[in-house]
């Protein structure tokens, strides 16, 4: 370890090796340091603070950034921020509510980057009040508003289902970028707005504003909405052009543009050409077979997206999960398969690939989906 009998290292030391124990993922040698500042008395430094909830943050180990919450007291904003940057990203956001309640207690004034994290919590909480709120108090503190917290804003009073807000936002700032302009258009297609957020595109044009993978992911989605197919389309040939198809979120748009609009065969040839999928990805192609029937398959095909369902997960680390598909009838009631599978995947896996079963036969008449006991895969009780 780097301490020497009676030798400590300073703050700098400390706070530059946590650093590094972060970069590299080394939670046990990380955690003897944490040992070291606390013996040292060095925990009240504000480097070594930082240091020590980046350092738990990165490795996913809230547990150790609540125990510095608890017995460390005078945080600063960028202590707070990290904190509760790493709330958020981590799910607890019960916890990044207690903190900034916390930082209002002590008198501490949130700056822009505090601001876009709560407004961020709030999004996620789907709480307008407490938003509008946030919102109020950040007015009253006189903090001026960038491009990035009014799209934080923005974000919340769209995912919050107030879109008035959110236009008020917009229109009120007149500084935008692409990260403002297609939070805008996001805002306006979750609240099925769907021809403004098409023709707000169209004004983000004339801007000269260049749109990124989110702005077209956001604007085949709105295609989807309306059933616009031409619009689709044009979008997909300019996409091509650009070469924005080979993000996930993207392709992901597509092929649920192509199935809400009833092209079957150029979302399954998106999907099969796909160098990347994604569990979203997955639950798209799941939900549109199966909203449009096993009849408008070829038997074939059932086939093979079954297998690459089960192959792309092959060789994960987790729980042994067998699973028997007895008998598939396609809906004709005449083309019959049996379908034997014993794969090692991750419980979570397991559970997708069944859900995939039984909304894939969702048009059969007698599905059969059996789950055997472990060690037993020779035959049905």
């Amino acid at each position: 370890m780097i301490s020497v009998d009676n030798f400590f290292p300073n703050e700098y030391v400390l706070s530059t090796v946590l650093c590094s124990y972060s970069s590299g993922g080394l939670l046990h040698e990380g955690r003897q340091c944490n040992a070291i500042v606390l013996r040292s008395g060095l925990v009240f430094h504000q480097y070594v603070k930082n240091a020590l909830v980046s350092f738990y943050t990165v490795s996913s180990v809230m547990e150790g950034v609540l125990e510095i919450l608890k017995s460390v007291p005078g945080l600063d904003n960028i202590t707070y921020n990290s904190v509760l940057k790493g709330f958020l990203d981590h799910g607890y956001t019960s916890e990044a509510l207690d903190v900034f309640s916390r930082m209002l207690s002590e008198g501490s004034v949130g700056d822009s980057i505090c601001y876009v994290n709560v407004f961020g919590l709030c999004a996620r909480l789907k709480d307008l009040k407490l938003g509008q709120q946030v919102h109020c108090r950040m007015v009253k503190s006189g903090l001026q508003l960038d491009v990035f917290l009014s799209s934080a804003i923005m974000d919340m009073y769209g995912k919050c289902g107030e879109i008035l807000g959110a236009r008020y936002i917009f229109y009120s700032h007149p500084d935008h970028n692409v990260v403002s302009w297609t939070t805008i258009l996001a805002a306006n297609f979750q609240n099925e707005f769907f021809e403004e957020a098409l023709k707000l595109f169209l004004q983000m044009e004339l801007q000269d504003v260049v749109p990124n993978e989110y702005t077209f992911a956001v604007l085949l989605n709105s295609c989807a909405g309306l059933s616009a197919l031409g619009c689709g389309k044009t979008l997909h040939a300019r996409i091509e052009k650009t070469g924005h198809g080979a993000f996930v979120v993207v392709g992901n748009a597509l092929i649920n543009m192509y199935f809400r609009s009833g092209h079957i065969e150029a979302a399954r040839a998106l999907f099969s050409n796909m160098m990347c999928r994604h569990t979203v990805t997955w639950n798209l192609i799941i939900s549109g077979f199966s909203h449009h029937g096993l009849g408008e398959m070829h038997l074939q095909q059932l086939v093979q997206l079954f297998d690459l369902v089960v192959g792309a997960f092959d060789g994960t680390a987790g729980e042994a999960v067998s699973m028997r598909v007895d008998l598939v009838e396609c809906s004709d009631g005449q083309n019959r398969i049996g379908i034997l599978s014993h794969k090692r995947l991750s419980r979570s896996v397991g559970i997708f690939t069944a859900a995939f079963v039984l909304a894939i036969l969702e048009g059969s008449t007698k599905p059969g989906v059996w789950f055997p006991e472990e060690g037993s895969l020779d035959g049905r009780k």
